[in-house]
């Protein structure tokens, strides 16, 4: 690929023709095709509100470093989100943010009805259980996966034949973190939340995971430096520079584009990012008032009612506790109306979660048509 891209380029001619030697002297070794082709898939997530995740003002810092401030975000249901930036601009710190798992110093983050988090760091396999082999970590979770399913899983993050056995204190860095990361596409999470997922997988599982990504239907929000990955993964970028968010509506390339600031004719200066970034709300602020007349009165109807199905499942769930109690099973007047109460409120959170179905579904059209 080096040579073939920079052959007629004088400035790397000593550089081509150095390997244009080495290759020479290479053997070509024919590798046998795998017999079997191993893939996988993300359990089926559960359908969230329209809004997965909103950051408004938000405020991180570290002693007198800000990282982020005055940071604006929403992540809608089924986007995939690249969050790009120099190394220490605060990727994984605005993720941990987004994840929960690190507290803001302003602001605040709202986590939509139904959301699910699913989170991957570089520290994630810290919370791995080292007592358990690497088959225990993954035998007694989500019976939705068969053994042969699991087993796949493992093979296609290299974990075949007997390493599956291995005890998970003995691992390597590499081999904790992939375990870490193939628990989590167990999981139903319906918001991914995945800071460099791919640095200790090979080119084989990287096009796996990437493959599982594309059929993922939740969130997705994700780090990564590899811009091939990302480029057919996402379709939208936000940029995190000097403390500030940067959105661009787009896939990688789009977002490389766009970063040129190329000069305009005429022009003696490129636009800065500063400038991108209020022509993209100027813009932005022009969509939303179209949509909001259009979305508000579907909102007055959701939004109670998502309120309302929290309360109905909370009062489900303490029946259900209730149930579970030897105290209250062995009155049988007790257990008969919790009964009815239960069957009462099942009724009727069917009907509502009919009638919040229809009501995303408008917003969806609604959101589409702008």
């Amino acid at each position: 690929e080096f040579v073939d891209r920079f052959r007629y380029k004088a400035s790397k001619a000593a550089q081509v023709q150095s390997r244009v030697k080495k290759l020479e002297k290479m053997k070509l070794v024919e590798i046998e095709e795998e017999t079997k082709r191993v893939s996988f898939r993300f359990s089926p997530c559960p359908r969230s509100g329209l809004e997965v995740l909103k950051l408004e003002g938000g405020v991180k810092r570290y002693g007198g470093h800000t990282v982020f401030d005055n940071a604006n975000l929403t992540v809608s249901r089924g986007e995939k989100i690249a969050l790009v930036g120099v190394n220490g601009a605060g990727k994984s710190t605005l993720s941990r943010a987004l994840s929960g798992t690190e507290k803001l110093d302003g602001g605040t983050l709202k986590v939509g009805y139904n959301v699910r988090l699913g989170f991957f760091s570089q520290q994630s396999h810290e919370n791995l259980d080292y007592s358990k082999t690497v088959w225990d970590s993954l035998s007694s979770r989500n019976p939705a996966w068969t053994a042969g399913d699991k087993r796949n899983l493992l093979g296609a993050f290299l974990f075949s034949g007997d390493d599956i056995y291995k005890p998970v204190s003995v691992l390597s860095g590499g081999e904790k973190s992939r375990l870490a990361l193939l628990k989590l596409v167990m999981e139903d999470a319906n918001c991914l939340i995945l800071d460099e997922p791919t640095n200790h997988l090979d080119m084989a599982t990287r096009e796996l995971f990437q493959r599982a990504l594309l059929e993922y239907d939740g969130a997705l929000v994700i780090v990564s430096h590899d811009r091939f990955f990302l480029d057919n993964l996402v379709t939208r970028v936000v940029e995190i520079s000097s403390g500030r968010l940067y959105d661009y509506p787009g896939n990688y390339s789009y977002f490389i584009e766009k970063r040129k600031n190329p000069l305009q004719e005429g022009e003696k200066t490129a636009q800065s990012p500063e400038g991108d970034e209020r022509e993209r709300k100027r813009a932005e602020a022009e969509r939303r008032n179209i949509l909001y007349k259009k979305k508000r009165k579907v909102l007055d109807r959701l939004e109670p009612l998502e309120e309302k199905i929290f309360l109905l499942e909370e009062e489900q769930e303490k029946r259900d506790g209730m149930l579970s109690d030897p105290e209250v099973l062995a009155d049988a007047a007790a257990v008969q109306e919790l009964l009815i109460l239960r069957g009462g409120a099942g009724e009727e959170l069917e009907s509502l979660y009919k009638v919040w179905e229809d009501l995303t579904a408008e917003l969806e059209k609604i959101e589409n048509s702008g």
